[in-house]
């Protein structure tokens, strides 16, 4: 039921797009400075979809970073935690007998 909601969202917003698309057909002037010194004749449409997809690009590169980031500083967590985890298995692991003060044959005054 969830699939099919979905796909009839898809073909609604790609419904959209298009007629936004055919409605905006006119051609504007672009020009790209470091890349393009003249300027070029793009449909408008044209120019707002490869805006988005521009857009899209650097999320993604971003949220790739911060993927990044984040992962090796779980990766760093995990080990810190192995290895508290160790010393106290350790440290419960160590027998009293034998340390100052637990002696109770001693007398205390």
């Amino acid at each position: 039921m969830l699939s099919l909601l979905k796909l009839i969202l898809a073909v609604a917003l790609v419904v959209v797009l298009v007629s936004i698309g055919v409605q905006n057909n006119d051609g504007i002037d672009l020009s790209l400075q470091p890349i393009r010194q003249l300027p070029f004749r793009l449909p408008l449409s044209l120019a707002l979809l490869y805006a988005y997809v521009a857009g899209l690009l650097t999320f993604g590169l971003v949220h790739l970073f911060q993927d990044l980031k984040l992962r090796s500083q779980i990766s760093r967590l995990k080990k810190e935690n192995r290895k508290v985890s160790e010393e106290l298995h350790q440290l419960r692991s160590i027998t009293l007998e034998g340390l100052p003060g637990e002696d109770e044959t001693e007398v205390r005054p």
